[in-house]
């Protein structure tokens, strides 16, 4: 299965990078070396203009100044490579290596590495262009250039006493989860606006297709990976254009192995079109509207932006960790993502046409999918600490009286299974008394 080569798909995997930004601004730097040095020739070498605040060294001067701000960045840019490095490594050992992205995407490290870099490429390029003055040829220093390279080289110092502030506080839990819960709060944001186009319905429960519909033919997945986005304008524009209905089966995040069923292709006309010669050409152009990575991604994948917050606790809860307050932290940034969901509850979208008609039906997770994501797994691996477990269920109660009855009816279940799973065995009868009292809203009857 081929990636589609949407565009943005391909922004999001270079905003994602480590080297998309440093790669523009060294393109950047290099332009403007070149700009600076024609500037150079037409000012100094025609009009003869001098200006004392600009480099007034000779021609061993400026390439002294130059060679020593190239070397210098060079070996900037890797120590601070090394750091970044470092980060990635306290990242993934401390919190989960699902947030990797999100250091390699960071926008700080990506601009600071780039400065360095762009400083580096822009020094070497003016370099080249600095002539002594010999019988054969005239001299030409580039002082407007070299001017630039020195007030880069501020710039390069300047970013290097933000990237050490910068570096120390990402790898803090407080930042990681702020980060973690921002990216799953934006994420949540597009999923609504998704959602919400004009052309789509959210349905809280899974469409029965009426007897007029008959089945024509089922498309297989050809290959594996994680369903990342289905292009769903593409899906709509293929059943409209052949008068069909598109049932996705499969939703954003799920891993699928060669020949998953990935969508059905319905007919909603009195003609049987089971002979249909185009029914071969129309799944293939289904099939491609599903895109596959190796990992799942931040881009619609609602999910997996809780899992990620999720990790994080889980790993705080471990042996190895034992750190409670960092999962503490993580649950009550849960709870808020549960009372945003609270817009996005449904089990099925369905696409309809210009005219009305029903086109496209895809699934989304359901609100009872968000919430045991992440507290079926704080049950199991919290369930020995009753801090956790009294956390937990206070967080569920909050977030129950703030969200539609049918999910209060959830977390409510949620909060009884938390209750009933706690492990008692270590506890003091003050622990037993607590939880019970946290769990008092959940066990009262009606």
């Amino acid at each position: 299965m081929k990636l589609r080569p949407g565009l943005p798909i391909s922004l999001y995997d270079l905003k994602d990078s480590l080297w998309y930004r440093p790669a523009l601004m060294t393109i950047a730097a290099l332009i403007l070396s070149l700009l600076t040095v024609q500037l150079d020739i037409y000012l100094f070498q025609h009009q003869e203009i001098e200006l004392p605040w600009l480099f007034q060294g000779g021609a061993e001067g400026a390439r002294g100044v130059l060679s020593a701000i190239a070397g210098t960045m060079m070996t900037v840019a890797t120590t601070a490579f090394s750091v970044t490095l470092v980060a990635l490594q306290l990242g993934s050992s401390q919190f989960s290596p699902r947030i990797l992205r999100s250091f390699t995407g960071d926008t700080g490290n990506q601009l600071v590495l780039g400065i360095f870099i762009a400083t580096f490429a822009y020094s070497l390029s003016v370099l080249r262009t600095v002539r002594s003055e010999t019988n054969d040829f005239t001299g030409f220093v580039p002082t407007i250039s070299v001017t630039v390279a020195l007030l880069l080289a501020f710039a390069a110092i300047g970013s290097l006493i933000f990237f050490f502030h910068h570096a120390t506080r990402t790898i803090q839990a407080s930042v990681v989860i702020d980060r973690t819960f921002n990216d799953s709060h934006k994420l949540v944001e597009r999923t609504q606006k998704r959602h919400g186009a004009a052309n789509r319905r959210v349905l809280p429960e899974v469409m029965t297709l009426p007897e007029q519909y008959d089945r024509l033919v089922m498309v297989k997945s050809t290959g594996a990976g994680y369903l990342r986005d289905p292009n769903i304008d593409e899906a709509i524009s293929i059943a409209t254009a052949n008068t069909l209905l598109l049932e996705f089966h499969v939703g954003v995040g799920d891993y699928l192995n060669p020949g998953v069923p990935l969508a059905t292709i319905w007919s909603n006309t009195a003609e049987n079109q089971s002979d249909r010669d185009d029914l071969v050409e129309i799944a293939s152009r289904v099939r491609s509207c599903f895109e596959f990575g190796m990992e799942r991604t931040l881009e619609f994948d609602s999910l997996f932006g809780l899992q990620q917050l999720t990790d994080i606790s889980l790993l705080a809860l471990s042996p190895g960790t034992n750190d409670p307050t960092t999962a503490h932290s993580v649950i009550d940034r849960v709870g808020t993502t549960l009372i945003e969901l609270e817009d996005v509850s449904g089990r099925q979208v369905a696409c309809v046409d210009d005219d009305g008609e029903i086109r496209l039906l895809y699934p989304i997770p359901s609100y009872e999918e968000f919430a045991r994501l992440p507290f079926d797994q704080l049950r199991h691996y919290g369930a020995a600490d009753p801090l956790i477990v009294i956390h937990a269920l206070q967080t569920l109660n909050q977030v129950a009286g703030q969200v539609a009855p049918a999910n209060a009816g959830i977390l409510k279940q949620l909060a009884m299974e938390f209750y009933d799973g706690a492990d008692r065995s270590t506890w003091v009868p003050a622990d037993t008394q607590r939880v019970s009292a946290a769990a008092a809203w959940a066990l009262a009857e009606g």
